[in-house]
């Protein structure tokens, strides 16, 4: 009796393997004995919101997606930011906010038709080039989304990459270029490598005379889109959880330690004024450091910045604060990380850069300054994701 339990349950064991081999790696031999591709199993997550797909297409003729059969019955929305402001930048966003809804052939295409795309590859849907846009509603959701569907490993070691699938104006000058979304994301992967455009890989593959691109694996769907506060939802997002900035924050901080040399370079050209210290011979500690985030010449500008200056330094001695001005017009996107990561009171006027406080190390305070007479917290979602920071906000 002993014995059989033991054959029965060595065969039910390897009944189960099997199944799950031919679900998982459908891997064999066909009928002429050539190895067939292994195909992996399409999935989404629990409640649909991303999904990850296996050996899918990009036909470049009538600029659809295809897959093999897939049994999956969700389709996940690319994007389902709510703006409430009827503009220009809402009919942009219109353009994402569509589920994505691969449609089923039976033959994958010729191989002499393919463009391969290998690894894992994370979907973005970017309705504009703007930066402030891209940075907050954008990158972050991206992050979190290749994070939920469990590919936080490869995140992490540089294995993602990142798919621009523009669908904003051709270009925006006054708040970026076409290639924004370019930088934005190569911040997040130091390999320009892992972020390219749908475009570039269509354009590609009509150059070799080929049909499809194809992808190994594509990840497509977002958990939450919206870092902002009150001015576009009301409310935040109900996925927006604690620490959820913590992979983004933790990678570029192995990929861009702040060491003495890298954070004089970057407060070398992005300070505007002189200060208490000399950044050529010395740094002070980032504990003790209040910014002032400056934008001379343009909107959104104090105009009085003197006067506060002079009255901040009244309140924060010199002789136990190192208190600087700085200006993001110009500078690397590298740089102005390193400034915030290194700053522990972070001053802006809301729309210059007030969301780069995502970046600032913890026990670090933001203060917002709102020019338009209605209170609109925009980093308190930061906050919310990050509870080791602090958010404050005035009106002028």
């Amino acid at each position: 009796v002993l014995g059989a339990l033991v054959c029965c349950s060595i065969l039910a064991t390897w009944h189960r393997e099997k199944i799950v081999s031919v679900l998982i790696n459908r891997s064999g031999e066909n009928e002429s004995g050539q190895k067939e591709k292994s195909i992996e199993k399409d999935y989404c997550n629990d409640d649909g919101s991303i999904c990850v797909y296996h050996n899918i297409c990009h036909d470049t003729n009538d600029d659809l997606w295809y897959t093999l059969s897939s049994d999956l019955k969700h389709f996940p929305l690319l994007n389902d930011l709510n703006l409430t402001e009827p503009n220009g930048i809402s009919k942009q966003l219109d353009k994402c906010i569509t589920r994505f809804t691969p449609l089923s052939r039976e033959t994958h295409p010729d191989e002499e038709d393919i463009l391969h795309e290998e690894g894992t590859t994370y979907l973005v849907c970017c309705w504009t080039n703007h930066f402030g846009h891209v940075f907050v509603q954008m990158l972050p959701s991206s992050i979190h989304a290749v994070v939920k569907a469990g590919f936080e490993k490869l995140f992490r070691s540089d294995s993602i990459k990142f798919l621009i699938d523009y669908r904003g104006r051709p270009i925006d000058t006054k708040h970026g270029t076409l290639r924004t979304p370019f930088d934005v994301f190569n911040l997040a992967t130091h390999n320009p490598d892992n972020v390219v455009y749908l475009s570039e890989l269509k354009d590609k593959a009509k150059s070799q005379s080929k049909t499809n691109v194809c992808f190994e694996r594509l990840v497509a769907g977002m958990r939450f889109t919206d870092l902002a506060y009150s001015r576009f939802k009301g409310t935040l997002a109900g996925q927006l959880e604690a620490d959820t900035l913590n992979p983004l924050r933790d990678h570029l901080d192995k990929l861009y330690p702040s060491t003495e040399a890298n954070v004089r370079l970057a407060l070398s050209n992005t300070r505007t004024g002189t200060d208490n210290y000399d950044i050529s011979t010395s740094l002070p500690p980032a504990e003790c450091t209040l910014t002032f985030l400056r934008r001379v010449g343009h909107s959104r500008a104090i105009e009085n910045f003197d006067e506060v200056m002079n009255a901040t330094k009244t309140v924060f001695h010199e002789d136990k604060w190192n208190i600087q001005s700085v200006s993001f017009d110009g500078p690397t996107l590298l740089d102005q990380y390193y400034t915030v990561r290194n700053t522990m009171l972070y001053v802006t006027v809301s729309g210059t850069g007030s969301h780069l406080a995502m970046f600032l190390p913890d026990g670090a305070a933001s203060i917002e300054i709102h020019y338009n007479n209605t209170l609109e917290d925009v980093n308190k979602g930061i906050c919310h994701a990050m509870p080791k920071l602090t958010c404050l906000s005035s009106m002028t």
